[in-house]
């Protein structure tokens, strides 16, 4: 598994956990492929979340106890600009306090419940993505008989990576 920062969506297991998601989203929803990550149409998956699917997940998440499941549909919803009632808000936050994720990963959805304001405004977690992190680094070779990234990985404490979900 590889991480390239300690954000929200800053590693394959958020990914794959994102990946399981939409899955989940798609079959709900009856079509045969859905991303919340980086998706095709945004305005499509914040409609088929705002028609009651974000709520349905929610409810199949908390049944299962899948806690990064819970955070990390709402951390999508919320940067997609979907709608998330009061009481799921509530559950949110109740949730992330017992959910093993990185500081910083805790701390950009602490912000984002605090301010998310369900109307219609995408909310940037401020999480670069991979290239963002590989275009900027000092560890970015660019010339030379080998070309390439130089370590990217950040070190990973497993307790803290987003697990996928139960079957």
């Amino acid at each position: 598994m590889g991480a390239w920062g300690y954000g929200l969506f800053q590693s394959n297991s958020d990914l794959d956990v994102l990946a399981d998601i939409s899955a989940d989203l798609a079959k709900l929803v009856n079509e045969s492929e859905i991303r919340l990550y980086c998706p095709e149409d945004p305005k499509h998956v914040a409609a088929k979340l705002n028609g009651g699917a974000f709520h349905k997940l929610l409810s199949e998440y908390k049944g299962l106890g899948w806690k990064h499941g819970v955070i990390l549909l709402g951390a999508a919803t919320m940067w997609l600009c979907g709608y998330i009632a009061q009481d799921d808000m509530h559950f949110l936050r109740a949730t992330l306090q017992s959910t093993p994720m990185t500081d910083q990963a805790k701390a950009q959805m602490e912000k984002g419940l605090e301010v998310y304001k369900n109307n219609g405004e995408a909310w940037d977690f401020g999480s670069k993505g991979l290239h963002e992190i590989m275009m900027e680094s000092k560890r970015w070779n660019r010339g030379g008989p080998l070309g390439g990234v130089l370590g990217m990985n950040v070190f990973q404490n497993y307790s803290t990576m987003a697990q996928r979900k139960p079957r």
